[in-house]
């Protein structure tokens, strides 16, 4: 059994980083996030637009933007 929704797995991704460089040239710009000195680069990760979507998504359902 996974812990992982349904609604998440669907997107997980299956290429070779390669691949996700080549087809979004903006990928180390667009997967980065700066948090005061803390700067989290996750470009170098299997994801996508679709996974991060359904990632937030799951975040929102378990209520954690109220969690800060």
């Amino acid at each position: 059994m996974s812990l992982i929704p349904n609604d998440v797995s669907a997107h997980l991704v299956d290429r070779p980083l390669q691949a996700l460089f080549a087809d979004d040239p903006d990928r180390a710009e667009r997967y980065v996030v700066d948090a005061g000195d803390l700067r989290i680069d996750y470009s170098k990760h299997p994801i996508d637009d679709d996974l991060l979507a359904a990632l937030i998504g799951w975040a929102t359902t378990a209520d954690v933007p109220s969690r800060r």
